[in-house]
């Protein structure tokens, strides 16, 4: 699509249509990404929009802006791709679960989504969240186990966590699995990460 979305909003929330797994933030800007739309009378947020195929078929509802169903490229890449460069978090709620496929591509574009801008891209799961960082000095708080996975080779340095230090990380590797956290945890990076934080997270 030609326009951009979420004009002038720092932190959106982008919806699927998944179990949504978190608490929504109906204050912020909301997209809904297509089966998303099932979630729209339950939220009913004050500033939002629409996008997708409409090949959910959710009664009543139909996305504001439809595309064809044959297409060579998802709802949720389409959505990122328009969401204006204003926006430098973006919160995903439905886009964990069902078939694996799509869970795995749904990442895939998180990916690709955080090789051409610096941004912050939180996914709320069943029993946890991935925390997905562009590059720079990335605080969270956490009490409990986490595990980073590094989207590409590089070298990071991790402070306030049991195992800190600089570490060199290969690319989709397990060299990252399982560190401790006991508060606040900061990774310097130079390319995309995610950081694995389990259910008893604490942002």
């Amino acid at each position: 699509m030609k326009e951009t979305i979420a004009t002038n909003h720092t932190k959106v929330n982008l919806i699927g249509p998944m179990d949504l797994n978190g608490e929504v933030d109906t204050n912020l800007f909301t997209l809904f990404i297509d089966g998303g739309l099932k979630h729209f009378n339950k939220l009913t947020p004050k500033l939002y929009d629409s996008l997708g195929d409409n090949d959910s078929l959710i009664s009543g509802l139909k996305p504001n802006h439809l595309f064809p169903s044959e297409k060579d490229e998802s709802d949720l890449r389409i959505a990122l791709k328009a969401l204006d460069s204003s926006v430098k978090e973006v919160l995903l709620f439905g886009f964990w679960g069902g078939r694996s496929d799509h869970f795995f591509i749904n990442v895939g574009e998180i990916i690709d989504f955080l090789s051409k801008r610096e941004a912050r891209v939180n996914l709320f799961g069943d029993n946890g969240l991935i925390l997905f960082n562009a590059k720079g000095d990335f605080k969270f708080k956490h009490t409990g186990i986490f595990s980073i996975l590094s989207l590409d080779h590089q070298q990071v340095e991790i402070q306030g966590a049991k195992y800190s230090g600089e570490y060199n990380l290969s690319k989709l590797t397990s060299q990252g699995l399982s560190n401790e956290a006991q508060g606040e945890v900061m990774i310097k990076h130079s390319n995309p990460i995610g950081v694995f934080i389990f259910s008893n997270h604490k942002e």
